[in-house]
């Protein structure tokens, strides 16, 4: 599987132009792109970069690459970022590193997005993967039956037996969805919705370019 992360990783770089000011999304096949970022930094690319996690944060500046504050940016040129399941449509489910609100901001405000995936992330429709949804603390046992009555029934992520953080200090419940989504835009404004509800981890009306590595080499791209 790595194998396709790389193919689509390697794609996606050769698309960035110098003096680029990058989103970086986060998960395995991100930090191969950033990997191949560094490479070609090397080879003389000057791209600045504002992230969405800590692990692609110390993977960029590990490699010399510039981190922007997002304060202080006024334009994102590209965003590059992974999924973990997407349709036809290139409707997503995102978030299995619980950095969905920060990579919806940066898709939101950027000016083009690539989604790098491997062929096994395709579906025809959303719903095998759980989907992540972002919940304020206080107020969470409430928000949790609340997602019950409505029948959304998940399990709150953890990090060594206690609830898993996230970089925005707040939890993540993992909802078990009981059928293939014919519209994740319902779904996601239904949750969206309710009060203490951050951000949920499907990302819809996005129409990103979508880089796939096959498994017998190569990539197609969307």
């Amino acid at each position: 599987m790595d194998d396709m992360k790389k193919l689509a990783a390697k794609a996606a770089v050769k698309l960035i132009k110098n003096r680029s000011i990058l989103g970086l999304g986060s998960g395995s096949t991100v930090s191969f792109f950033i990997k191949y970022l560094i490479k070609r930094k090397k080879e003389g690319l000057d791209v600045r970069c504002v992230s969405s996690s800590k692990k692609s944060s110390y993977l960029a500046k590990k490699g010399g690459i510039k981190l922007l504050d997002i304060k202080n940016v006024k334009k994102i040129d590209i965003v590059v970022d992974g999924a973990d399941e997407i349709d036809k449509d290139k409707n997503m489910i995102k978030g299995g590193g619980g950095a969905l609100f920060k990579e919806k901001i940066l898709i939101e405000f950027s000016k083009k997005v690539i989604i790098i995936v491997d062929e096994t992330k395709l579906v025809d429709k959303l719903g095998r993967k759980k989907l992540p949804v972002e919940i304020i603390p206080f107020g969470a046992k409430f928000v949790f039956e609340k997602l019950k009555k409505e029948r959304f029934k998940g399990i709150w992520r953890v990090c060594k037996k206690n609830n898993f953080i996230t970089e925005n200090g707040n939890f993540i419940l993992d909802i078990f969805l009981n059928k293939l989504l014919d519209n994740p835009k319902k779904i996601h404004d239904k949750i969206k919705g309710i009060v203490g509800v951050v951000e949920t981890g499907l990302f819809c009306d996005v129409n990103p370019k979508v880089i796939i590595g096959r498994e017998e080499g190569g990539v197609d791209i969307w």
